[in-house]
Parts: structure tokens; C-alpha cells; sequence
């Protein structure tokens, strides 16, 4: 909402007040262009996300909003120059074969087991659902989990299925998955585990993306997976089943996912052990306790000042390109050592 302030009776400025619809679209946008960032480093495209990230404080409302139009019509002249990776990238997986990848914290296995028994019950194959926690549908014996990880992301045409709690921001495996999806554009479906709100959502994910929360009303829960349903039916192909058949599986899971009692993930990884932590000159901290045995995790400090929670920094789709998995900050200059 934009209004012209007056003094003496002579206009002096248009103030813009940030109602709800305002900041939607600020917030919309700037993740947005935050994406388009993190992947061509674009100085244009920084300038832009300035004027956002100074916002809107009545002095110079209208001319920054006019600069923010802009750019937009900018970008959109140029929308080649901006999207073509992710065009190449989306075009390039469409002729390979499909699965289903469930992303998760190994300490909500007991929900994800139910989760994978309801995508069979939809109708997906067996060899079309990767999962690393359940039997039969994760890492075969002898295989190194992180190069087999990265065979499916470059084999095959993901569906990532982000099964998000407090366990899985707690875990250094989960949030580096959600940085790969990310960076290679891959579709996902949220779900959220009972206890975890739509609030808690982080990391390079669109918040703002309809999810299912299992912990929802009855209702809800039954029209989501429904949906969940429909649009995997359509991007597999799957065989159509019973409608009756459908609903006593659908609230079979409901009522045996709400049966579970959550567990909490066995990690330090939030115990945020002051004397445990280093700052790098580079802008990233590590444990000295994981540096001591040769894991080389390196977490964000700026997250860590600004929350208090750790989040590792990991690898995009270039070589030198590192970012945040929770702020999508990049690092364009970190180096392995």
C-alpha cells in the first residue's frame, strides 16, 4: 500500500506501508532472486537484493520500489541469461528414468518405513524409491554411501521427498541432501513430522510451498495425501487403484503414523559447545572435536550468530561454488583445504 505523506500541506514522499500482501511478495521475491544469486553470483542481481534487504523506511520508499520494478522488467528481458541453467538442467532430466528419494533423519526411520509402505500402496515400484533407512530400498552392501548418494542424483530424475523435523536440521547428511536437491533443481514434496510447524521450515527450500503436516486435522491430512497421490500418478505413470482401496491404506498410515512416538536424534550437533567451536578467517566455523577426527564439516557463522544453530556450508553444482544450507549464503571463494 503505497500513501503520499504531506507537510504544511506539500507532499513530500510516498510512503509505503508493509501490509501482509507486501510482504509476501518481498519475501517471495527475495527468495527468488536470492536463487537466481547463489547460482551466477550476478552483481545486478545483488543490487537488487540490497535494496530489499534495506527495506522500506519511508524515506526513499518509492524510489526504491521503482528501482525493484526496474530490475524486474529487466530480468525479464534478459530471463535467458538468468534461467538457462536451470532450463538445461530440467531438460536434461526429463529423459531420465525416475525415483522417488526420501530424505530424512535416520531417527524419524519409523514415520519414513510408513511413508515408503503408502508410495508402494500408491502404486510406485519398489526399484523407483531410494530411501538410506529402510531395508531393501537404501545403499547396497560394500557401495560408499556419499558416492552412491551422488550416483542417484546424477543418474537419475529425482523426486526428493524432504521428511522435515527437529531431527532433521539437526543432521549434517539431511541438510547436505537438501543442498544438492537445490542445486540441481530437482522437484520435492514436504512433509512435516508431528511437532515440527510450518515456521520451523529452513535451509533452500521455499517455505511458502504447500506441505503436508501429519500432525494436521484428520481432514486436511486425508485431501494432502490425495493430492500427493494425484501428482505422483501423473509424474510416474502409476496404474490407478480402488478408490476404497485408497482410502483404508490413506488412513491406515494416518492412524499408524500418529501411533509413533517421536524420537530424538542421538547428535551433538546442537549442543553448540562454545569451547568446541573454531572461526576460520574464510567466515566459517568448525568443531575442533570433528576436525580431531578427520571430518571436514564447516557451518555457517553468520547463521550461528544470528540463531544460535549450526548449519553446515556445502557444495552446489560448480566446483567452487559453496553455499549455506539454511541462508543459501554463498561462499564463492571457499576452497577445500
Amino acid at each position: 500500500m503505497r500513501e503520499m505523506r504531506y507537510v504544511f500541506c506539500i507532499p513530500q514522499r510516498y510512503v509505503i506501508f508493509q501490509n501482509e500482501s507486501f510482504c509476501r511478495w518481498k519475501q517471495e521475491l527475495e527468495f527468488e532472486l536470492q536463487r537466481i544469486y547463489d547460482n551466477k553470483h550476478d552483481k545486478f542481481i545483488w543490487r537488487l537484493l540490497t535494496i530489499i534487504h534495506q527495506g522500506f523506511n519511508g524515506w526513499s520508499d518509492e524510489k526504491n520500489f521503482n528501482e525493484l520494478v526496474g530490475g524486474l522488467l529487466t530480468i525479464r528481458k534478459n530471463i535467458d541469461l538468468y534461467y538457462a541453467q536451470e532450463v538445461e538442467s530440467k531438460e536434461k532430466r526429463k529423459d531420465m528414468d525416475k525415483k522417488i528419494f526420501v530424505s530424512h533423519a535416520s531417527a524419524d526411520v519409523e514415520y519414513v518405513e510408513k511413508l515408503v509402505d503408502l508410495f508402494i500402496d500408491m502404486g510406485v515400484r519398489e526399484d523407483q524409491i531410494f530411501c538410506t533407512s529402510v531395508p531393501g530400498f537404501g545403499i547396497p552392501e560394500g557401495e560408499d554411501i556419499y558416492d552412491y548418494l551422488r550416483k542417484q542424483f546424477n543418474q537419475y530424475n529425482l523426486h526428493v521427498v524432504f521428511v522435515l523435523s527437529n531431527n532433521y536440521y539437526r543432521s549434517v547428511a539431511s541438510m547436505n541432501e537438501m543442498g544438492a536437491a537445490w542445486a540441481l533443481y530437482n522437484k520435492y514434496t514436504i512433509v512435516l513430522l508431528p511437532g515440527f510447524g510450518y515456521k520451523e521450515i529452513a535451509g533452500a527450500i521455499n517455505p511458502r510451498q504447500i506441505a503436508l503436516k501429519l500432525d494436521d486435522r484428520e481432514k486436511l491430512v486425508q485431501e494432502m495425501l490425495g493430492q500427493i497421490k494425484r501428482n505422483l500418478a501423473e509424474e510416474f505413470e502409476l496404474p490407478d487403484i480402488a478408490d476404497t482401496r485408497w482410502e483404508r491404506k490413506r488412513d491406515s498410515f494416518i492412524k499408524e503414523v500418529n501411533e509413533i512416538v517421536p524420537q530424538l536424534i542421538d547428535s551433538d550437533f546442537e549442543s553448540n559447545n562454545e569451547n568446541d567451536l573454531e572461526l576460520d578467517e574464510r567466515g566459517y566455523y568448525i568443531k575442533k572435536s570433528e576436525k580431531q577426527a578427520g571430518k571436514n564439516i564447516r557451518y555457517c557463522a553468520a547463521c550461528y550468530q544470528n540463531t544460535g544453530k549450526l548449519f553446515p556450508i556445502t557444495q552446489g553444482s560448480m566446483r567452487r561454488d559453496f553455499f549455506c544450507t539454511s541462508s543459501n549464503q554463498p561462499f564463492p571463494l571457499f576452497l577445500p583445504s
